[in-house]
This record gives structure tokens, C-alpha cells and sequence, in this order.
């Protein structure tokens, strides 16, 4: 008698997860963010958010049995840094992916104008508020910037990469050059629909995340891809997404964002 088939094994189970907890996602900062006011509003995302952070994490993991090769992690040994393809996705991604990147950014910056006049992040900010820094410069801003968002990227990383993006391989499996480009674009349209109803925003990370799942198919290792997002997103963050361009780096509604 055939063994049946475990549902958490299943297209169907892998989908089901990604449409949770992109629900869960909106629900966060589309319903809550113009109440957050309300306290069992804000109470809700911080219950949601724990648990989603906790299943994306760990429960989901066991519960289809990925390996930590397939998102892009290495042993515990190895401190969950995969170093069997840290060459080639560091020759992929920082050296080719995050120089098309980072030069870019440079030139909309010459064309916007904003190249001779960066302008301090969210996080550096902080820290001068706290008193933990004293004044602003621009070294000390990037290093601050790019620290935060190495942590903020792999964050990021882990829910598109690590977790949508296996997801939608599973949904829809293959392994052609076909599948690869159609899981790449699949992937950036989510990252991008995640920044929402931030546009300018939402159109880099569609561009960004597309490039990053392109390479993870392949290669995946999320020490590369968390250090590439902390590089485009401190250099964006200072050129790009300024006052001085009217954009800005928070997701949600209109005035109502939430983010850096």
C-alpha cells in the first residue's frame, strides 16, 4: 500500500504559507499602522509579529524539512555560515551583482544631484539622540547605516530568500533556466508588493529582489545576500531616498509608514 503523501510536503502547504504570512504582513501595516495608537491594535502586531518571526524561522523549517543548505545557511559549527559555495556567491554577488548596484546608485545620485550632499540615516540619528555617538559625519554615518541594515537585510533575506523563495521553488518545481527566471521575477514582485504603497521603494526592491533570488536559485548563501542588502540599502538610504528627493524608506500607507 502506498504511503500517503504528508500535506506539509505538499504545493498546496507551501503556498498556503506564503499567502499567511503575506496576510499576516498587511494586516500589520495596513490595519494596525493607522491605530497604533489603540493599544490592542498595536498588542495584535506584536503577538502576529512574534509568532510569524518564530514559524518563518524555526517551525516552518522542521515542519517541511528544509535543509540549511537550501536557505542559504551552514551548520551550527560553522556558526550557519554556508562556506561550501562562499566563494562563487562572493564573486557573484559582491563582487558582480553589488558593484552594478552600488555604481547605479552613484549615478542616479550625480543625476539627482544629491552625490555632494548625503544625508544621515534613521539609525545614526538615533544613536546621536541617545548620546551614544557625538555629531554626524559621513564616515560614521555609513558604518552606523551599514551595520543596521546588514541586520535589517538579513531579516529581510530571511523571509524572501530563505523562506518565500524556497516556498515558490516548491510550488513550482523545475529546474530550467525557464523556472529560474520565473521564480526570480516571482520573488521580486512579492519584495516589491511588500513595500507598498511606497513606489519608488517598492520599484528598487522588485529590481533588487529579482537580481538576489536570481543568484540565490543558484547559489544561496544568505552571508552574501545580508551583506550586499546592507551595502544598497546604506547607500540608498544616504543618496536616493532622501529629503531632498521627497522619498523616503518606510512601508504603508501614505504618512503613515512605518520604517527607518
Amino acid at each position: 500500500m502506498e504511503e500517503k503523501e504528508s500535506f506539509w510536503r505538499t504545493r498546496k502547504s507551501h503556498a498556503l504559507d506564503i499567502i499567511i504570512v503575506s496576510v499576516a504582513y498587511f494586516y500589520i501595516i495596513l490595519v494596525v499602522a493607522p491605530f497604533e495608537h489603540i493599544f490592542p491594535f498595536l498588542l495584535s502586531a506584536y503577538i502576529i509579529g512574534g509568532i510569524l518571526i518564530f514559524y518563518i524561522f524555526f517551525i516552518s523549517q522542521i515542519l517541511h524539512k528544509d535543509t540549511l543548505a537550501e536557505r542559504g545557511f551552514g551548520s551550527w559549527k560553522a556558526l550557519f555560515i554556508r562556506t561550501d559555495n562562499l566563494k562563487k556567491s562572493a564573486k557573484d554577488v559582491l563582487l558582480i551583482l553589488t558593484s552594478i548596484m552600488v555604481g547605479t546608485i552613484f549615478l542616479l545620485a550625480l543625476f539627482f544631484g544629491t552625490i555632494s550632499s548625503p544625508e544621515g540615516g534613521g539609525f545614526s540619528k538615533w544613536l546621536v539622540e541617545q548620546g551614544w555617538i557625538q555629531g554626524e559625519s559621513l564616515i560614521i554615518d555609513f558604518f552606523a547605516q551599514f551595520v543596521y541594515y546588514i541586520g535589517w537585510g538579513l531579516i529581510q533575506q530571511v523571509l524572501f530568500l530563505s523562506f518565500i523563495h524556497v516556498r515558490l521553488r516548491k510550488v513550482f518545481p523545475g529546474k530550467d533556466r525557464n523556472n529560474r527566471i520565473f521564480i526570480s521575477l516571482f520573488t521580486g514582485v512579492i519584495f516589491g508588493s511588500y513595500h507598498l504603497f511606497n513606489f519608488p521603494l517598492a520599484a528598487f526592491t522588485f529590481i533588487s529582489g529579482t537580481f538576489w533570488a536570481w543568484h540565490f536559485y543558484e547559489t544561496p548563501n544568505m552571508l552574501t545576500v545580508s551583506i550586499s542588502h546592507g551595502l544598497g540599502g546604506t547607500l540608498t538610504s544616504m543618496y536616493i531616498f532622501v529629503d531632498k528627493m521627497g522619498w523616503h524608506m518606510t512601508v504603508g500607507w501614505p504618512g503613515l509608514g512605518w520604517g527607518p
